[in-house]
């Protein structure tokens, strides 16, 4: 096993533990979907990631799992940072919502309809962490793309996630003040869907390498005997 195979086992290996010791079966739960979301993403993207599984599975997880570290932390101790993430937020699903003729006031993360009345508060889990982190994660567990390439796709996606996460919200909101349909679970499953996605549009931009073409063919020249 090479390096980050063995890294990410050990730190998959700490976590379980830790889901152990704390949330016990919500901890099984939560490393089983990301299991299963790492396994739905490498073979979705099998032809550009050329690594075997349990090695992709280790750098997505390590990744991953210090990317939500990182968001746990400033959670923590910079909780004013995303108080703010949260207004910013609510304030962005209540102007859309305006525009399409609800009577909306937002009061800091709580965005309030009226006619009928339904209030709905958006917490920290609905700011997209979790989203971001899992499709950073992806990015930069994919071997041989350029600095370049990955920051390209970062940005791209980070853009792309903000919207829908928005368009979430707004929809989630709507939907249910409006017609009374609770579909805040089932997004549940449609993000991490989402997120694929958005990543898979990205591994189609990446071109191969001139190393990796066959031997004798060359970018842009033709050979012949």
């Amino acid at each position: 096993m090479n390096k980050w195979t063995i890294v990410g086992l050990v730190v998959i290996a700490l976590f379980i533990g830790l889901c152990l010791a704390v949330w016990l079966d919500l901890g099984f739960l939560f490393i089983i979907l990301i299991v299963g979301f790492a396994t739905g993403a490498y073979f979705l993207g099998a032809g550009k990631v050329k690594l075997p599984f349990l090695g992709f599975l280790a750098r997505y997880g390590t990744v991953f799992f210090a990317f939500l570290f990182l968001d746990r932390m400033l959670l923590i101790f910079y909780p004013s940072f995303m108080n703010e993430t949260r207004n910013l937020t609510a304030a962005a699903a209540g102007e859309m919502l305006s525009l399409l003729g609800a009577e909306c006031l937002v009061a800091g993360p709580v965005i309030m309809l009226q006619n009928p009345s339904f209030q709905y508060d958006v917490t920290v889990g609905c700011v997209g962490s979790v989203l971001f982190c899992a499709y950073f994660a992806l990015v930069l567990a994919v071997p041989g793309a350029s600095s370049r390439q990955r920051l390209t796709g970062v940005f791209a996606g980070l853009v792309v996630l903000l919207a829908f996460n928005i368009f979430r919200i707004i929809l989630t909101t709507y939907l249910e003040w409006s017609r009374g349909v609770h579909t805040h679970e089932y997004f549940y499953l449609f993000n991490m869907a989402f997120v694929l996605l958005v990543w898979a549009g990205w591994l189609r931009t990446l071109k191969p390498k001139s190393r990796d073409l066959p031997p004798g063919k060359s970018i842009g020249f033709r050979t012949s005997l």
